[in-house]
């Protein structure tokens, strides 16, 4: 029985004021329309920000560089 109250706790959402709502669907859609005025470079701006954020850019960067550390190591020996 304890369960059936936990689960439909759950499923239920509380109740939102109209006002809180409209509010936010207004700010979402106000963002979306700022996004889509934003000009060329500052899209590419962010989308290099967020790729260098990124653990696999590191990864990526560590692996350039430890092979190209090794070439150059193997390359004074020649």
């Amino acid at each position: 029985m304890d369960k059936k109250k936990e689960n439909k706790a759950k499923e239920t959402k509380p109740p939102v004021a109209p006002v809180v709502e409209r509010n936010i669907k207004s700010l979402v859609s106000r963002q979306i329309k700022e996004e889509r005025k934003k000009p060329v470079q500052e899209r590419i701006a962010e989308a290099i920000g967020r790729f260098t954020g990124n653990i696999i850019f590191a990864y990526t960067h560590a692996i350039i560089f430890g092979v190209w550390d090794y070439v150059e190591y193997w390359m004074a020996w020649a």
